[in-house]
C-alpha cells in the first residue's frame, strides 16, 4: 500500500486533546471531524458549555460526531485518544524498484522467472475501499533503462524472462 499510495507510516503516540476547535455551527446531521482517533472521555462544548451527549452521536473509534440538535457558535472537544499509525498519501517519493516475478506455469509445471531491473511505480489510480474482493491493488509502472546492466550484454537494460523447463 505504501508503494501504491507513494506514502510514509507515521506512528502517533497516545495523549490527551483539550479544547480542540472542531467546527462552528453544528447542524443537525453535520459530522464534524475529531483530529485523532481511538477516543475516549470525549466533553464536546457549544459557546464554552458542555453540550449533554444526546445532543451529539459519537463515533469514537473513529474520531467523529453527528449532530442531533442544532448549536449556534463554535464547538470544541476534550478527550483523551489512543496510539495510532496513520499512511500519510502522496508524502514520500517514489524510487524505482528492482521487480521479480517467480512462477510456476500449472499446465505443464515449468517454472518462470521475470526481472525487471528498474521500475517506476505511479500512485494508485484506484483504491477501493468497499467492494467484494479482498485487498485487491492493482500497481502501474514505468520501466526504466538500468544503466547498471551491460548494454552489450545478451539479457539488455531493462529486464530478462527466464523459462525454466520442468523436472
Amino acid at each position: 500500500m505504501l508503494l501504491g499510495l507513494n506514502a510514509k507510516m507515521v506512528s502517533q503516540a497516545a495523549g490527551t486533546a483539550v479544547d480542540v476547535v472542531i467546527g462552528t455551527d453544528l447542524a443537525v446531521g453535520e459530522m464534524l471531524i475529531l483530529p485523532h482517533q481511538n477516543v475516549t472521555n470525549l466533553v464536546i462544548s457549544g459557546v464554552g458549555v458542555a453540550l449533554s451527549p444526546t445532543m451529539y452521536r459519537p463515533n469514537l473509534k473513529h474520531g467523529s460526531i453527528e449532530g442531533r440538535v442544532a448549536q449556534a457558535g463554535v464547538i470544541t472537544a476534550s478527550y483523551t485518544y489512543g496510539a495510532t499509525r496513520a499512511v500519510a498519501m502522496l508524502a514520500a517519493t517514489s524510487s524505482p524498484r528492482w521487480v521479480r516475478f517467480e512462477g510456476i506455469n500449472l499446465a505443464d509445471n515449468s517454472y518462470q522467472v521475470v526481472d525487471l531491473y528498474k521500475c517506476k511505480f505511479s500512485p494508485l489510480k484506484d483504491l477501493s475501499l468497499i467492494g467484494d474482493t479482498f485487498a485487491e491493488l492493482t500497481l502501474e509502472a514505468k520501466v526504466l533503462l538500468d544503466g547498471n546492466q551491460d548494454p552489450e550484454g545478451e539479457l539488455g537494460q531493462f529486464g530478462r524472462m527466464a523459462l525454466i523447463e520442468a523436472d
